[in-house]
């Protein structure tokens, strides 16, 4: 064991079930910490567990903090909200921040609400009391990840006029129907540059009946253009507060202000008005130019739009350099033509390796004609100069049939997996 370092050990021990884990602790000092460092990686507290103050007192006394990488704060119900004076959930929350001032080396923190009823719980003044607490307890720490879910009161949520130096990845997911309670909408623009966040992942998973102000959105993300290597934008497939916001913020967030120097992975949905972007082919033009020579990976919707033409195809040529993974999705059901046009893609984008395309459930009654219109086109049809090594078809979430695979397979002799 003494050859082989230890974090192949940790590698190996971490696919390893919690019985063989526990067996693992008994074999040798080496292994023990091994062991120990996988089963107490992850320290979840929720307000409303009446054992929480007993379970912080247990990984004082026995020190496991010392083993503790992330930590997922979360709320199980409304209930656990009710008295802002309980006593029991005030020595819940001090117990919280104790516990997090005891973690020696945190990389990972998850603050947010568990879905219950297609709602989630929004903070009350308790709450965001410990949350501002807990920025506190945190700033200035090598904490590298954070993130936050809740419903449109989770703005007041967002650490803002704190330092953290080390932080790269950064998500906020709001879910559900919400009016936010108070007025702090703006404190994305209250928010510190974070140095070296290289990763930022943004999602309205619902329609709001009046949503937070996304006004500041870009400002954000505009503050952090420069050093992102990874930008999510995700809105919803229902109609959001006033025609073309979303339209709207997407074209703020990917503006020529932007500096996109190290952009690696743009995944942008925004559901109907994604086609509405995608026809805007000035912006479009203008974005992927300024990451052409670093982007790798790219999802959007409905990218067979622009492969129609030979002006579109040169375009595309010239745009990506270095994409190797394409991921797309589409309300259309004329599934062989779509096909075509991508292929089209895969053929002047030449380090295309990895090629993914989604149909949604709504087409579910039109599934069975899609796949055998494709398997007749794959019948007659080669595409021996394409160089995809993975292609992905799903229909519904699910993966196209055998028989299906099989012709890709035939028709295109580079490809090596079908789960792109």
């Amino acid at each position: 064991m003494d050859d082989v370092p230890a974090e192949i050990w940790y590698h190996i021990a971490s696919y390893l079930p919690e019985k063989m884990l526990h067996d693992l602790l008994a074999v040798n000092r080496p292994f023990f910490y091994v062991a120990m460092r996988i089963r107490y990686r992850v320290l979840k507290l929720s307000i409303g567990d009446k054992s929480m103050v007993e379970k912080v007192e247990k990984f004082k006394q026995y020190s496991l903090f010392n083993y503790v990488k992330m930590v997922k704060l979360t709320v199980r119900s409304r209930g656990d909200w009710k008295d802002p004076a309980d006593g029991l959930r005030i020595s819940r929350f001090t117990s919280m921040l104790d516990a997090i001032k005891q973690i020696y080396c945190l990389d990972e923190l998850q603050v947010g609400a568990k879905v219950r009823g297609g709602d989630l719980v929004a903070p009350d003044e308790t709450l965001l009391a410990f949350i501002r607490s807990l920025w506190e307890t945190v700033a200035g720490s090598n904490l590298r990840s954070l993130h936050l879910i809740s419903n449109a009161s989770g703005w007041n949520l967002i650490p803002h006029e704190h330092n953290f130096p080390a932080l790269r990845s950064f998500s906020l997911t709001l879910i559900g129907y919400g009016v936010p309670t108070y007025q702090s909408s703006s404190n994305l623009n209250k928010l510190n540059h974070f140095p070296v966040l290289d990763e930022f992942h943004f999602a309205l998973e619902k329609e709001y009946t009046r949503g937070p102000d996304l006004e500041s959105l870009p400002t954000f993300v505009l503050r952090q253009s420069s050093s992102l290597k990874s930008l999510t934008l995700i809105f919803p497939e229902e109609s959001m507060d006033g025609l073309g916001t979303a339209h709207y913020l997407l074209t703020r967030c990917l503006s020529d202000n932007m500096a996109f120097l190290h952009l690696r992975k743009l995944d942008v949905r925004a559901g109907i008005f994604m086609y509405n972007l995608m026809e805007d082919l000035q912006l479009f033009q203008n974005l992927l130019s300024r990451c052409q020579n670093t982007l790798e990976e790219l999802t959007l919707r409905d990218i067979v739009t622009m492969g129609r033409s030979a002006d579109e195809l040169s375009i595309l040529k010239n745009m990506f350099h270095k994409l190797q993974r394409l991921t797309t999705s589409t309300i259309h059901s004329r599934l062989t033509k779509q096909l075509a046009e991508l292929f089209k893609i895969g053929l002047v984008v030449e380090t295309l390796q990895s090629l993914n395309i989604y149909w949604p459930s709504s087409l579910r009654p039109h599934f069975v004609d899609m796949e055998r219109a494709l398997e007749d086109q794959l019948k007659t049809h080669s595409y021996v100069h394409l160089k995809l090594q993975n292609i992905g078809l799903y229909f519904g979430g699910s993966p196209a049939s055998l028989v299906t695979m099989q012709l890709l397979a035939n028709a295109i002799p580079s490809i090596k997996s079908f789960w792109g």
